[in-house]
């Protein structure tokens, strides 16, 4: 009868490498790799009871990381961030639940992974960088956003970070969208209010979400990326909708640096579209000045809004200051 091993702390490569099949077949729970070289020797066949799986600033190649998910038959969350090597990040495992991604991927591929349904993804560029990636521009007459969601109906929470709500708004107008998220209750999402086409991206997610209700937005300082030749954003404008069990909203992080009218209209939209919102926490952050929060506070408490019930709470980033 086979003895099977549990592995629950950090595992180097020459660890991995002399480990024999036997071993590695019977390995479950968790496996967790970082900082190394991940290049297993030629006979290995992958993790068979494997259910976690985290790579964490390890440099492997691109044929040797989708061997490797698709040797973990049983996986169930799946950890990958800031690894060199890897272009086209393609996860095929159907029984995965929890998906975190991040770092400097071309393209994004889901495949066989419908029972996720909590999933952290951020997609990276060069600080220098001023373009859109002709990579991430989707090829034929498709869209990076229903490439994704497509195969995340079953998802209950969403975090997207990063540069990865740019990557989701380029592609041809589907003729198709996606089915709505019947589950997602919790969406976690950072915008770049300099791009309107992100905005309207966002703004669909949202109403594509009836059973939403908690919204937390991190207010994005950077510049919007230039769009090349004919890339377009896969939406158009259409605000006519009802978020009808959104109760929570957290506004985080805006600035003098953001675009701050863009972010007062997307609130403006909200407050009119959420009949049962109770709360919404707007947090300024430095740099911002004296006049322009007073500014902010006035202008939020002449919004109109279609709940009666919903408090405002806008966090003075000053009062510390003042404390002292």
């Amino acid at each position: 009868m086979k003895t099977v091993k549990t592995v629950k702390t950090e595992m180097e490569l020459d660890r991995i490498s002399s480990l024999s099949n036997d071993v590695t077949e019977n390995i479950c729970l968790v496996c967790r790799l970082g900082r190394c070289f991940l290049k297993p020797p030629s006979q290995f066949r992958g993790f068979r009871n494997l259910k976690t799986l985290r790579l964490v600033s390890v440099t492997v190649a691109q044929d040797v990381l989708d061997n490797l998910i698709g040797g973990c038959p049983l996986l169930e969350r799946l950890i990958v961030r800031a690894c060199d090597g890897i272009t086209n990040l393609k996860v095929e495992a159907p029984n995965l639940q929890f998906l975190n991604v991040w770092g400097a991927f071309d393209v994004l591929k889901l495949k066989n992974a419908l029972n996720i349904t909590e999933a952290l993804i951020g997609m990276t560029i060069p600080e220098e960088q001023i373009e859109v990636p002709g990579s991430w521009v989707p090829t034929r007459r498709t869209s990076n956003l229903c490439n994704i969601f497509d195969h995340l109906s079953h998802i209950r929470k969403l975090t997207i970070t990063a540069r990865f709500l740019e990557y989701l708004s380029l592609g041809a107008s589907p003729e198709k969208l996606p089915e709505p998220f019947q589950y997602l209750k919790v969406i976690q999402i950072n915008i770049c209010f300099h791009d309107t086409d992100a905005i309207t991206t966002a703004l669909y997610l949202l109403r594509s979400s009836p059973a939403l209700q908690e919204l937390e937005i991190w207010v994005s300082s950077r510049k919007k990326l230039k769009r090349v030749g004919q890339v377009k954003s896969c939406l158009r404008d259409n605000y006519n909708f009802t978020f009808s069990q959104l109760r929570l909203v957290k506004i985080n992080d805006i600035s003098n640096l953001c675009a701050v009218k863009a972010v007062l209209d997307f609130i403006r939209v909200l407050l009119l579209s959420s009949p049962v919102l109770e709360r919404m926490h707007v947090q300024p952050c430095g740099p911002i000045l004296v006049f322009d929060f007073a500014r902010l506070a006035t202008e939020l408490l002449q919004f109109k809004r279609d709940s009666k019930r919903a408090e405002i709470i806008l966090v003075n980033p000053f009062s510390h200051a003042f404390s002292r």
